[in-house]
């Protein structure tokens, strides 16, 4: 988000390291909490690429999330030693003081997880009311769904459980976990995590999301969050751009709210009055609204974990290809219904991608761009 039209501001931001996705999938809530973006970084040096977006963004403090195996000591030092500069940094803050630095981690994954979640006040934590869900609405898997439809609850604290061993069931919903405020808990497959129990105890969380089918997190941890007084419902596709598709419709669903802000577009208002796809959207160039979706490669997560922030106060929905060049049938499915019909009577109309031409190849644009025009 940049500095100059942020409107939460951009004196912090939140680093983790590129080398592993679990950090930067739990940072993904403190970064909502902050107003800030999440850049991740290798391991053992910060990059220049990283340096120079603190300094044009007038970054003041750095959260890294991670210990020293994900973000090394050196990289922490090089960070304090950094200056901090104004907006647009040519020049540096009137106190010519440097970064300041914010190391939150634990002793694993599950652990960084549970304290990135505890770090942030309680009262803070969001909520989402979406009582389809649990009638396995968004769940194409044979996985338990968890809490009878009639037991839905609105209204409460809400968390993301993700399986901490692998990435793409989960990366979606870093989109979700910003905007809503709703912290990221990993857990292994067989068994939930202590420290993601702990978390959701400490925090007095009530609803948990669980993101993926009985391969990635098995019945018995729902069960045990049942077992927890929580109340619980899968989100889970057959492969991770099916969870993903599956979430986008979640998240259209969130709210009238939310499906009129994805409904509306100042500068293609005319386009859109008189239901046509604007030109940049049908020429594959893939037009960059506030108010569409947000494409990333399915095959690797950087992209779409580094893309929380464009979601901004209202979830923009972050859809995934099979790989650079292939969008795959869940996808395009998604796709045809949302530039038609749409979700919840919402019609999308543009894409953001997320990633050079080597994450999402020119024609696979081309693809997404005439999959969203197909049925208008």
């Amino acid at each position: 988000q940049n500095c100059t039209t942020n409107p939460k501001g951009t004196e912090n931001a939140v680093l983790a390291t590129s080398n592993n996705f679990p950090d930067a999938l739990s940072a993904s809530y403190l970064a909502g909490q902050l107003g800030a973006a999440v850049i991740v970084t290798p391991t053992d040096a910060v990059s220049q690429t990283t340096l120079n977006a603190l300094r044009f963004e007038g970054v003041q403090h750095v959260f890294v999330v991670g210990g020293p195996l994900a973000i090394s000591t050196a990289d922490v030092s090089t960070l304090e030693a950094t200056p901090a500069y104004n907006c647009g940094g040519l020049t540096p803050l009137n106190t010519g003081a440097d970064l300041t630095v914010t190391r939150i981690y634990g002793q694993t994954q599950y652990g960084t997880a549970e304290d990135v979640a505890e770090y942030v006040n309680p009262n803070l934590v969001g909520s989402v009311d979406v009582p389809g869900a649990y009638g396995g609405m968004y769940n194409d898997t044979t996985g338990s769904n968890g809490t009878a439809a009639a037991n839905a609850v609105t209204g409460v604290k809400t968390a993301i459980l993700a399986v901490g061993t692998n990435y793409p069931d989960a990366m979606a919903a870093s989109a979700m976990a910003y905007s809503k405020n709703l912290p990221v808990l990993l857990t292994q497959t067989a068994s939930l995590a202590p420290e993601a129990e702990a978390a959701i105890v400490n925090l007095g969380i009530k609803q948990v999301i669980v993101m993926g089918g009985p391969l990635a997190i098995s019945n018995n941890v729902v069960t045990q969050l049942m077992g927890l007084g929580v109340s619980t419902f899968r989100i889970a596709g057959i492969d991770a751009t099916d969870t993903a598709q599956l979430l986008a419709q979640f998240e259209l669903n969130i709210s009238s709210a939310q499906a009129t802000a994805f409904n509306t577009n100042t500068t293609n208002a005319a386009a859109i009055a008189a239901g046509t796809i604007p030109a940049e959207v049908a020429d594959g160039l893939g037009w960059v609204p506030a108010d569409g979706l947000i494409v990333s490669r399915g095959d690797y997560y950087t992209d779409a974990l580094s893309a929380s922030a464009l979601s901004g106060n209202a979830t923009t929905p972050i859809v995934l290809t099979e790989n650079p060049t292939t969008v795959g049938q869940y996808l395009t499915s998604f796709l045809n219904t949302a530039g038609s019909k749409g979700y919840n009577g919402t019609t999308v109309y543009g894409y953001q991608v997320i990633g050079g031409p080597l994450a999402i190849a020119p024609a696979t644009m081309t693809t997404i761009s005439n999959a969203l025009a197909a049925n208008s």
